[in-house]
């Protein structure tokens, strides 16, 4: 996953807000419009204050938890790069493939599991499986593990 902006507030051009106000819930991040009111904007976010803190908050510690999941088992399962396809699955589908990447990871010597057949190669959690124009490939993020331990 890319950096964690620090900002709180996003300004877009236009969006679909009543008032030019909305707010990501996900994120923590109260969005507003370039035509925004500037004063409904400080009494919007002086209204939201301790709701966005918290839900930043929270955002913050989910996206540690997942870069640190995506880091252990791109090691686990000697893969180059791994990734997610963001516009196709979102961050808690992702922290479950990670875990299922993990499970399976298995080891080179003796060679069981992924490890033996993921190394040096890039791997993207998505929706369905793909070979991508890069050569990298897309798993699902909810792959099924065989007995053996492999995918």
């Amino acid at each position: 996953p890319g950096p964690v902006p620090d900002a709180f507030l996003m300004v877009r051009a236009s969006g679909e807000e009543r008032g030019g106000l909305g707010f990501d819930s996900g994120r923590g991040t109260i969005l507003a419009t370039l035509d925004s009111d500037p004063e409904d904007l400080l009494d919007y976010i002086e209204s939201r204050r301790e709701e966005v803190a918290r839900r930043r908050r929270e955002y913050i510690k989910h996206h540690e938890t997942l870069r640190a999941l995506m880091t252990q088992a791109r090691k686990a399962i000697g893969v180059v790069d791994l990734g997610a396809d963001w516009a196709r699955i979102n961050e808690t589908q992702a922290i479950a493939g990670c875990g299922r990447l993990l499970a399976g990871a298995g080891s080179l010597f003796p060679p069981q599991g992924l490890a033996p057949l993921t190394q040096g190669m890039s791997i993207w959690l998505s929706d369905a499986y793909d070979l991508r124009p890069d050569g990298s490939i897309s798993v699902p993020h909810d792959f099924a593990l065989n007995r053996a331990g492999a995918a």
